[in-house]
């Protein structure tokens, strides 16, 4: 069993599924053996919140958001036919959303006997599409005992995701039921083998920084094995060399990335203008929530240095809790049912009603992009029913449970009033008064 068989997190959702772990019902968390898997999924979390990268696949995902809308709310009285026609330059409505996969890679887990790196690391660019004009993207590769594989950014927020498990394996006395060193060595232990390939002699709280500083960059893989192949041969210590690290991140990242401050300057400029969108109140309060994570963040980091959120996380189980309680899984889902962390058991007295129900809203609008968006009929019988339909606990408020089944977005025809998160999500895309229609 991996990590993903037991446990998983669902990007841009804000969704932990926990199906598989026990929670104690009266303390409210969940058994010592399940933490570290736990800990493992919710640091996916903070990656989308706290790091640049995740934050950018937020904000393109919205800038593809801002686009359709244009189309879906634009007139009255409208069909608004998928799949969606392509824009003016040839390109798909959800083209930077794609870039965003391209740059992430496809998930894939390897099991590999006695894997080392057998070749030097590889960093090219490959170019696309994009507005009409060429776009240019890291490609970075690795040679596995003599096999290439991918290395782009999922596979290094994987491995970052690793040593947060591993270390929270050791806040805990219960044995784990999916330990860290039992999940595939790619991509989960690339790290491991790209540190010893660099004769670079450290422990997991190291490693683990080093990878979450690369994040942190809009060009993480090429930076994370810039920033390892600058420390070849030498010896760290998380105690006596985040300086030094944290120097050398600052030198490799100037010279492989923009500015993260220039990026944040650019995104601003949209997120300014969805923040005060009358006309999308709750999708305008939702990103809201979202752009005050981000600021959070980086208010952590200019106060306290680059290395916070590593050094906090690793410092003790009390100070990775008053982590967590700045950034809570917005979203648990359990059985079919969602849930916020004050929601998930019965004594706790923190209350994340807010952070629950802002999160909620993204997601439905994420789910409707994925709808819209669809390419394959395939795709359309998953796409088409709300996925919480069997235990929502809309459903009597809402009493349309053959739309709900079989055409969700038809809930909200000559509706005035959204019932439901995916209805507001509905609403905002100006579906109540256009209708879709699939071609397929």
């Amino acid at each position: 069993m991996t990590n993903d068989d037991y446990i998983t997190y669902e990007p841009l959702a804000f969704t932990v599924t926990v199906d598989n772990l026990e929670f104690d019902d009266n303390t409210g968390f969940v058994i010592q053996s399940d933490f570290a898997s736990l800990i493992h999924e919710w640091w996916h979390y903070v990656q989308d919140v706290a790091t640049v990268t995740g934050q950018n696949g937020v904000y393109l995902w919205l800038r593809d958001m801002a686009r359709i809308s244009k189309i879906t709310c634009s007139k009255v009285g409208e069909e608004i036919h998928i799949p969606l026609s392509k824009d003016e330059y040839g390109e798909p409505m959800s083209k930077f959303r794609k870039l965003f996969m391209l740059f992430c890679g496809e998930k894939e887990e390897h099991r590999i006997e006695q894997a080392k790196i057998t070749a030097e690391p590889d960093i090219k660019v490959f170019s696309l599409g994009l507005d009409g004009e060429k776009r240019t993207l890291p490609d970075c590769r690795l040679q596995i005992n003599s096999k290439e594989f991918l290395f782009r950014l999922i596979a290094l927020q994987e491995l970052n995701c690793y040593y947060a498990q591993k270390i929270a394996e050791g806040y805990v006395q219960d044995k784990p039921k999916v330990p860290a060193d039992s999940l595939p060595e790619f991509p989960y232990k690339v790290g491991d083998l790209l540190f010893k390939y660099y004769g670079i002699e450290c422990d997991d709280k190291v490693k683990f920084l080093i990878s979450f500083l690369s994040l942190d960059s809009i060009q993480a893989p090429a930076v994370f094995l810039k920033v390892l192949e600058s420390f070849k041969g030498q010896e760290l210590s998380f105690d006596n060399d985040i300086a030094l690290i944290e120097k050398q991140f600052d030198k490799v990242a100037t010279s492989y990335a923009w500015s993260n401050d220039d990026i944040y300057k650019e995104w601003m400029k949209d997120y300014n203008n969805w923040m005060f969108d009358q006309g999308r109140q709750y999708l305008a309060k939702s990103i809201e929530w979202f752009v005050a994570k981000i600021i959070l963040a980086d208010a952590f980091r200019n106060f306290e240095g680059k290395s916070f959120f590593v050094r906090v996380f690793c410092g003790n189980i009390k100070s990775l809790n008053q982590l967590y309680l700045s950034f809570p899984i917005p979203i648990f889902k359990k059985n079919g049912v969602l849930m916020g962390s004050s929601m998930i058991g019965n004594n706790n007295t923190i209350d994340f009603g807010n952070e629950h129900e802002q999160a909620l809203i993204l997601r439905y609008h994420k789910r409707l992009f994925d709808l819209i968006c669809i390419k394959d009929i395939k795709d359309m019988e998953d796409k088409a029913t709300c996925d919480i339909f069997e235990d929502c606990p809309y459903r009597v408020k809402v009493n349309k449970d053959y739309d709900c089944k079989v055409a969700v977005w038809e809930v909200v025809q000559g509706e005035t009033k959204a019932q439901c998160p995916y209805a507001i999500a509905l609403h905002t895309m100006g579906l109540w008064q256009n209708r879709l229609v699939v071609d397929f």
